[in-house]
């Protein structure tokens, strides 16, 4: 089996293995807000707005989680967050998964190598906890 077809059958696969991030807003002239706190529990993914954030009236529910309150619960990786991973057969993905010598990486390893920031949500930054 070439890496290629290898990671990309790894991605899609489940892991037993617990992964954590914050999500960060970062304001033009303000200081950063913490967002929200994304959890992977080895089965499923949920991500829940921090008190801080729900606080703030001048700032509005990111898309796909409109409801401050709630717990949002998916087995699946959420669309928001989904699209910081990289396609797996970039060559530059490829050689950053060999350089931190993840043969096999999971969803929770690609956010943590690719997930800080996106070009669609620029203002938005995910990092490890």
């Amino acid at each position: 089996m070439t890496l290629v077809r290898a990671l990309r059958r790894a991605v899609r696969l489940r892991s037993g293995r617990r992964a954590r991030f914050v999500l960060c807003y970062h304001p033009t002239d303000e200081k950063s807000v913490t967002v929200g706190e994304l959890r992977f529990d080895g089965e499923a993914w949920t991500f829940v707005y921090d008190d801080e954030y729900k606080r703030r009236r001048d700032l509005r529910p990111i898309e796909g989680f409109d409801d401050l309150e709630r717990v949002y619960r998916s087995s699946a990786l959420f669309p928001f967050f989904a699209v910081r991973i990289p396609d797996v057969h970039r060559p530059d993905v490829i050689r950053v998964l060999a350089k931190a010598r993840l043969k096999y990486p999971e969803q929770a390893d690609m956010l943590r190598l690719f997930g800080r920031s996106v070009v669609s949500s620029p203002s938005f930054e995910l990092l490890p906890a």
